[in-house]
């Protein structure tokens, strides 16, 4: 008569397995928060962009163009253009001109290279602050004339171009653009002809036009129209 037996796992066996698993899960887990965390950074910008866009469109469409807009008020310039897109925004808070502290980040912000964008608090660059319905800060900056969103607001970091801070400008025809004006057609052409991703100018265009941010992992390899993602060879 045969034996029925049942072979057991020892301990040494069972601790190897867990010891291999939580290897495993060392390595894939910070990848995938990163990788949720790039995304949702995406998807933050997208919509606050869109509702800026929306805002500035109606605008202008009511005034027909941008320096019309500036023009409207006593004393005119920026901050009548701005006053008039904040009331078509649905805003957490409206800072204006004063205790923009609150609604912008105080800390120097960063490019991805670790190197300072300009040197001291970002709200001091900031003419005019409001935060919109999901949370982004946006800073009217007037020495730039351009709009400057901080996805997660003025009291999260990192505080880094191209990570949770982004540009914007006006365009010839004053609507929302990815691009400094003063370098547009320069920057077209250079994406046309497939250049290479370009610290300090493409993060906003990158993240609006391919929807990721992969320029943090491989930016080095990435081409506009040729290698737009780390995994597109």
């Amino acid at each position: 008569m045969k034996k029925n037996l049942k072979k057991a796992f020892t301990i040494a066996e069972v601790l190897m397995v867990v010891a291999i698993l939580g290897a495993v899960a060392v390595l894939t887990i910070p990848n995938l928060k990163n990788n949720t965390s790039e995304e949702t950074n995406a998807a933050s910008l997208k919509t606050a962009y869109n509702q800026l866009e929306t805002a500035i469109n109606l605008v202008v469409s009511e005034y027909g163009s941008l320096q019309e807009v500036k023009d409207s008020c006593s004393p005119a310039g920026a901050g009548c253009l701005n006053s008039k897109v904040a009331a078509k925004l649905d805003l957490q808070l409206n800072c204006e001109a004063s205790n923009l502290s609150r609604c912008y980040s105080s800390e120097t912000l960063k490019n991805i290279d670790g190197g300072d964008v300009a040197s001291g608090a970002s709200n001091a660059r900031c003419s005019y602050a409001f935060i919109l319905s999901n949370g982004a800060s946006v800073c009217y900056v007037s020495a730039s004339d351009n709009y400057e969103i901080d996805i997660n607001g003025p009291k999260n970091g990192p505080n880094v171009l191209g990570v949770d801070v982004f540009d914007t400008y006006f365009d010839a025809n004053g609507d929302l653009s990815y691009d400094n004006p003063s370098t547009a057609t320069a920057t077209n052409t250079a994406r046309a002809g497939g250049g290479a991703f370009t610290t300090g100018r493409d993060e906003t265009a990158w993240v609006m036009t391919f929807g990721n941010m992969d320029y943090l992992k491989c930016k080095a390899s990435l081409e506009w129209n040729k290698k737009v993602t780390c995994d597109n060879q």
